[in-house]
């Protein structure tokens, strides 16, 4: 089992047609980025962030079937657009972060 990235990697059933497989996979990592924003807890920057890997690893999985996905221009872009509107978010959070560890860091000197 590949555990190099966190989660178990995607396999085709054997019974599985490929193109069932690509749906499916597809629909799984649309379903975790919905489910991250809308269920963000106490880190909504975690929340953006988990979002917006869900959207890099569907535009991966389009990229693996664009000779042979007449919509990979348009959802390649959908999927681009939406990772950019959720990194502005995610951008700030990182920011504030660092400025308060710079000023903790700065209180000891």
């Amino acid at each position: 089992m590949c555990q190099a990235w966190g989660e178990v990697s995607y396999r085709i059933k054997p019974d599985e047609n490929l193109e069932t497989a690509i749906r499916r996979i597809a629909a799984s990592q649309l379903g975790k980025a919905i489910a991250a924003l809308e269920n963000p807890g106490d880190a909504p920057e975690q929340a953006f962030h988990t979002a917006r890997k869900h959207c890099k690893k569907l535009r991966a999985l389009v990229r693996l079937v664009r000779p042979v996905f007449s919509g990979y221009g348009c959802e390649n872009k959908s999927f681009r657009d939406a990772a950019r509107q959720l990194s502005g978010v995610r951008d700030g959070a990182a920011l504030v972060e660092t400025v308060e560890k710079l000023i903790e860091r700065q209180r000891g000197e």
